[in-house]
């Protein structure tokens, strides 16, 4: 049996979505259509012709992503569009320009591997602060810290575990969820901190038992990465691979959100003794 089988059926039931478009991904933002009716088109090839549909007057969409700050990605119901900044009234042309974008996939240039790491100052706490505060977010985050960590070394500053992300891959209403597992490593010292997460792998829910397989199939987990591609990727494919690395974005920013929160909240009261200089 093909361990990845049920990840490969599980990505080839989403939607079709606006094909081979290199937009940036924005925080989904509800837009108003102005009173006119909204050209839109499916690619960059097509504007050149005339609109592949006309979009409703006054009717809702939802921005997802854009290109510059001249062309919008609008989604109604399951479908993507492109449409030009100028077409939308003056409160969604805002919206636009204004749209928070999601981080771009990282890729490690060494091992083209994902890897998500930035240096985090704060001044004027101590290791033992910010560990304290690396162990309460982990706590918070995990709830069973033991099953999660694989290092907890309070005299270096290291705290690193392994866990996973449930991540949506699908369309609203069509959706589906798989394993995002990844390693994260957070690493305290004088007045300042570095988290790393790395390691991300796919890998569908368990299948439920069967007459055939009495007992739960499980696959392996398989890196992103290979999901992510555009560059070989065509029609359906790249779609999904569009979306997967969409969903993948958000997963990470919610992440990486949560880490800097957490860190930046005192537990143990104000540090001693100044900060070090850098030395990552």
């Amino acid at each position: 049996m093909n361990v990845l089988a049920p990840l490969s059926l599980l990505l080839l039931s989403a939607q079709l979505g606006l094909a081979q478009v290199p937009y940036r991904y924005v925080v989904d933002t509800p837009l108003q259509l102005g009173p006119q009716a909204v050209p839109a088109y499916r690619s960059f090839a097509d504007t050149t012709g005339k609109p592949f549909t006309k979009l409703f007057p006054k009717s809702a969409a939802t921005l997802v992503g854009r290109v510059g700050t001249r062309w919008a990605v609008l989604k109604k119901r399951d479908t993507e569009y492109l449409v030009r900044t100028r077409d939308l009234p003056a409160a969604s042309q805002h919206a636009v320009i204004t749209a928070l974008l999601l981080p771009s996939l990282p890729l490690d240039t060494a091992t083209g591997r994902l890897v998500y790491t930035e240096v985090v100052p704060v001044p004027g706490a101590s290791q033992t602060e910010l560990y304290a505060r690396a162990q309460l977010w982990f706590a918070d985050t995990f709830g069973a810290v033991k099953d999660v960590v694989q290092v907890a070394d309070k005299d270096a500053g290291v705290l690193q575990g392994t866990a996973f992300y449930p991540l949506p891959l699908g369309e609203p209403g069509a959706q589906s969820l798989v394993r995002l597992w990844y390693t994260v490593k957070v690493v305290v010292k004088e007045g300042r901190y570095k988290y790393e997460f790395t390691d991300l792998r796919l890998q569908a829910y368990p299948a439920a038992p069967t007459y055939e397989y009495p007992y739960p199939i499980v696959s392996d987990p398989v890196p992103v990465e290979g999901y992510l591609e555009l560059a070989q990727k065509k029609g359906t494919e790249r779609t999904l691979a569009r979306a997967a690395r969409r969903e993948l974005a958000l997963a990470s920013s919610t992440l990486t959100t949560s880490l800097l929160a957490g860190l930046s909240k005192p537990v143990a009261g104000p540090a001693a003794g100044p900060a070090a200089g850098p030395d990552w």
